[in-house]
């Protein structure tokens, strides 16, 4: 949500938001198996003349995707005040500090039952917020 959230002005209109908030969804899983992977280091100069360059792209952000996602990011942040302090502290943990339901609930000094359904119900609540606002499509 994070992601959608600071890539918000990127959103063309000619597609569905759905899905253009799945690909962000695809791209964040992705990056994570990325970072999971273990880097080699290999030898990049070319043996022969006949073998292809490397070319590596850059891979920084440019300056408008980091102010999109600062944006989004902001948008998010105001929106979870809004939130019952329950429901925020249980979004936090589980989205914002990447918790698992288990570490969420441990954290909050409750049952896992109970942090999944303030967060669902965290979830709800901010769909609902930003369908109001007419930031999300009602059929995501």
């Amino acid at each position: 949500m994070l992601s959608a959230y600071a890539n918000l002005g990127r959103f063309r209109q000619s597609c569905k938001f759905s899905t253009w908030i799945t690909a962000i969804g695809i791209n964040a899983a992705l990056t994570v198996i990325r970072k999971k992977k273990s880097r080699r280091e290999s030898d990049i100069e070319r043996y022969s003349p006949d073998e292809p360059a490397w070319d590596i792209a850059d891979q920084a952000p440019d300056p408008e995707c980091r102010v999109a996602k600062a944006q989004i990011t902001l948008l998010l942040r105001k929106e979870l005040h809004g939130l019952s302090p329950k429901m925020q502290e249980a979004v936090t943990s589980y989205y914002g500090h990447d918790y698992s339901l288990q570490e969420a609930a441990d954290a909050l000094g409750i049952s896992v039952a109970a942090a999944k359904s303030r967060i669902l119900r965290g979830r709800r609540s901010l769909r609902l917020s930003l369908e109001r606002k007419g930031l999300l499509d009602s059929h995501v």
